[in-house]
C-alpha cells in the first residue's frame, strides 16, 4: 500500500486531476473550434453584378463563398455571350443574321436549349413564342426609345412571328429561320436557364447554402447554415420596392415572376409592359398583373410565368395544380390565387389588407 504524508495527494489523484483539467481544456478548445467552424459556414459572401441586362445578386455561404460566387458570375457571363441577340458573335445573333439564308451551327448546350424552347412554344399553343424578336425590337420597351409603333408596322412584324419557322438539323446540330427578317429572342427563358446553370456550378463546387437573384428569378440552394429555410418575399405588384404581399419558403427551388410592373413605359396615360403577346403584336393585356411560378426547373418557371401571364386568369386557374410547378397569381382586382400545394409554404402579409387570398 502506498503511504503519503498528511496534505499530500497520492500520484493517481494527481493524475486524475490532471486528466480532468486536460479534458476541460479539450472541451473548451473543441467548443471554440466548433463555434469558429459554424461562423465560417454561417458567414456569406455577397456579390452583385449586371449580367444578361439585369442585376444579379448572390449570397453564398461557406469558406469559399466569394470564389464560388465568381465562378457563377463567370458562367452567367458566358451564357450571355452565347445567347444574347444583342451580341453579334452569339449563337442567337448569328442565327438571326442568317435568317432565310442558311443553317447556323450551335454548341451542344445551345442546340439543346433551342430544341427545348421550341417545344415550350409548341406546348403553349403560341402564347409563348421565341420568334417574337422583330416585335421586341420594334417596341424597344427595354431599350432607350420605348414607344407605341404605328399599327401597320406592328401588323407587318406579326407576319414574321411563327415558331414553326424554326428549322432544325439534328445531324449537324444546326438551326435556321425560314424567312429573311425573322429573329429569335430567348429573353423569356434565358434567366431561368441561367438559374439552372448556376445550380450546376454551385453543386459542382460543393455549395450547400446559397441564394441567387437574376432579375425576377430567384434560385435557392439548400437551407441556411442553421438549418432554417430561406424565405422569399413575393413583390406587391402595385406597391413600392421591397413591399410584399406575402412570403414563400423555398428549399432547393426556383421562383420566377412575370408582371406588368417590372419593365414598362407609359404613353398617353396608358401603361405598356415589356411582355409582348404574339397573337396581337402588342404588350400583353390580361386580367392578371403578376404571376409567380415555383419549380425545381428554372427554365420551366421562367417559361410558365410568361405563358400564364399572357394567358390570363382563367387560363392560369385551370393550370394551378400541375405536378412539376405551383403558382401564385394576382389579378387586377387584387385577388391572390395560390396553389393549395403551397399552403404550408406561403404566408400572406397581414398588412396588405387590400388583397384577398384564395387557396385553390
Amino acid at each position: 500500500m502506498e503511504e503519503t504524508k498528511a496534505g499530500q495527494q497520492p500520484n493517481r489523484a494527481k493524475i486524475a486531476a490532471g486528466l480532468l483539467l486536460t479534458g476541460i481544456i479539450l472541451l473548451l478548445v473543441l467548443a471554440i473550434f466548433q463555434q469558429n467552424l459554424y461562423n465560417k459556414k454561417s458567414r456569406y459572401s455577397a456579390k452583385d453584378d449586371f449580367i444578361m441586362d439585369t442585376f444579379v445578386t448572390q449570397r453564398v455561404y461557406g469558406e469559399n463563398g466569394m470564389q464560388n460566387a465568381v465562378h457563377v458570375a463567370d458562367a452567367l457571363g458566358n451564357l450571355e455571350r452565347q445567347l444574347s441577340m444583342y451580341i453579334d458573335s452569339s449563337e442567337i445573333a448569328r442565327l438571326n443574321q442568317a435568317a432565310g439564308e442558311d443553317f447556323v451551327a450551335f454548341s451542344k448546350d445551345g442546340y439543346a436549349l433551342m430544341k427545348r424552347a421550341y417545344e415550350d412554344c409548341r406546348q403553349s399553343g403560341g402564347l409563348f413564342d421565341i420568334t417574337i424578336a422583330p416585335l421586341t425590337k420594334l417596341w424597344d420597351i427595354t431599350g432607350e426609345n420605348p414607344h407605341v409603333p404605328p399599327k401597320e408596322q406592328i401588323e407587318e412584324k406579326k407576319k414574321l412571328i411563327n415558331f414553326d419557322d424554326i428549322l432544325f438539323d439534328d445531324e449537324t446540330q444546326s438551326v435556321m429561320l425560314r424567312y429573311n427578317g425573322q429573329a429569335v429572342d430567348l429573353g423569356g427563358i434565358a434567366k431561368g436557364y441561367a438559374c439552372d446553370a448556376a445550380r450546376e456550378v454551385y453543386e459542382r463546387n460543393g455549395v450547400r447554402s446559397a441564394m441567387l437573384s437574376i432579375g425576377g428569378n430567384t434560385l435557392i440552394i439548400g437551407t441556411k447554415p442553421d438549418g432554417t429555410d430561406f424565405e422569399i418575399g413575393i413583390q406587391d405588384p402595385r406597391g413600392k420596392d421591397q413591399e410584399y404581399i406575402g412570403s414563400l419558403v423555398m428549399p432547393d427551388l426556383v421562383l420566377a415572376t412575370s408582371g406588368d410592373y417590372e419593365r414598362y413605359f407609359e404613353q398617353d396615360g396608358k401603361r405598356y409592359c415589356h411582355i409582348l403577346d404574339p397573337r396581337t403584336g402588342y404588350p400583353a393585356e390580361t386580367d392578371l398583373i403578376s404571376v409567380s411560378v415555383v419549380s425545381e426547373s428554372g427554365i420551366l418557371t421562367d417559361y410558365m410565368s410568361t405563358t400564364l401571364f399572357i394567358g390570363g386568369k382563367d387560363y392560369t386557374l385551370a393550370r394551378m395544380h400541375e405536378e412539376n410547378y405551383h403558382v401564385i397569381a394576382v389579378d387586377s382586382e387584387k385577388n391572390v390565387y395560390i396553389s393549395s400545394e403551397l399552403a404550408e409554404r406561403f404566408t400572406p402579409n397581414p398588412q396588405k389588407s387590400e388583397y384577398t387570398f384564395h387557396w385553390v
